[in-house]
């Protein structure tokens, strides 16, 4: 005769490795869906940031384009990103002399992408952006900028120059 529930026992001391085993997978399954699905929403919140500071600046420059010849504004932004991505560059506009398609732009690549993503063409609305001394690039963390309306050398016209301060 047999001890009362010592099957039982038997039973549960298979049943336990191969109910661990069945865990595991599905959670190495699970991770690996839940890490894609992470990766894909701080990527699109730290691209959502990068657009929000582009537009700010965009936003600005077109105001500050509506101004007279030496109006100007300060504008901060923060391009520091989240846990997984950062913004490692934002380029607007191109350099003092104004040569280049790049005039009416605002770029910006990810860390650790090798792409540009172009945010911004202002070039049907007659907003031509220039750096004072070179194209502006912007790295990642708190940025001030200030953006004045400059009357061309020439006196054809305008642009907004914007420098890092």
């Amino acid at each position: 005769m047999r001890a009362f529930g010592r099957s039982r026992v038997d039973g549960a001391v298979i049943d336990l490795p191969f109910k661990l085993v069945i865990v595991a997978i599905v959670m190495s399954v699970s991770t690996a869906a839940l890490y894609s699905g992470l990766d894909a929403y701080y990527r699109s919140g730290a691209e959502a940031s990068a657009r929000a500071a582009a537009d700010r600046i965009a936003t600005m420059a077109t105001s500050v384009s509506a101004m007279g010849v030496g109006s100007s504004r300060t504008l901060e932004l923060d391009l520091s990103g989240n846990a997984l991505y950062s913004i490692e560059r934002m380029d607007v506009g191109c350099g003092p002399s104004g040569l280049g398609t790049e005039c009416n732009t605002i770029r910006y690549r990810l860390a650790g992408h090798t792409t540009w993503v172009y945010v911004r063409d202002a070039s049907d609305h007659d907003l031509e952006m220039r750096g004072a001394d070179e194209p502006v690039s912007l790295g990642p963390g708190q940025v001030s900028l200030l953006l004045t309306k400059v009357a061309q050398a020439s006196g054809a016209g305008s642009f907004v120059e914007i420098r890092a301060v």
